[in-house]
């Protein structure tokens, strides 16, 4: 199996289904209102929403460096976006912006052949698959966090929220 279709198949597990390590990320934020998404149960910690977006902008990042871009700190606004309307609406489009960064990245990295991953990924050390073995990482990482986070919304919630 090539490199490409291993990394391709291990994203569409974690965002859509039948990933090792639990939920994937559609099964995770499926049942998730745009209150308990908002929420932030955490003191000086992020929102589930917050890690949504923050999420779709890595992977974003990594689908630029598959197609020559460099690998750049993201400024605050897009690495970590505030919510700004707590609505069905925007909730939804949040969710489609991740599915959206899934379809993105696995195209990009389709477009590459095992020794296009190979290659250094432009302004680091590793290659452009460690770029994707890393962010695959990130979106693991914040989903055990975005879990965490779900219970705890739903843990706190008062009795009358909860039917």
């Amino acid at each position: 199996m090539s490199q490409g279709r291993l990394l391709r198949g291990m994203l569409k597990r974690i965002q859509n289904g039948e990933a090792w390590h639990g939920p994937s990320a559609a099964e995770l934020l499926d049942t998730v209102t745009p209150e308990e998404a908002a929420a932030a149960p955490v003191p000086g910690g992020h929102s589930i929403w917050v890690l949504v977006r923050h999420i779709a902008a890595w992977r974003r990042a990594v689908a630029s460096a598959l197609g020559g871009g460099a690998i750049q700190e993201l400024p605050a606004e897009v690495n970590f976006p505030q919510v700004t309307a707590v609505t069905n609406e925007a909730w939804q489009a949040a969710k489609d912006e991740l599915e959206q960064s899934s379809v993105e990245l696995q195209a990009a990295i389709a477009k590459l052949s095992d020794d296009d991953l190979n290659q250094p990924t432009p302004g680091q050390k590793f290659p452009l698959a460690g770029s994707v073995a890393v962010v695959l990482q990130h979106d693991t990482y914040h989903l055990g966090q975005i879990a965490l986070l779900k219970k705890l919304v739903r843990e706190n919630a008062p009795a009358s929220a909860a039917n």
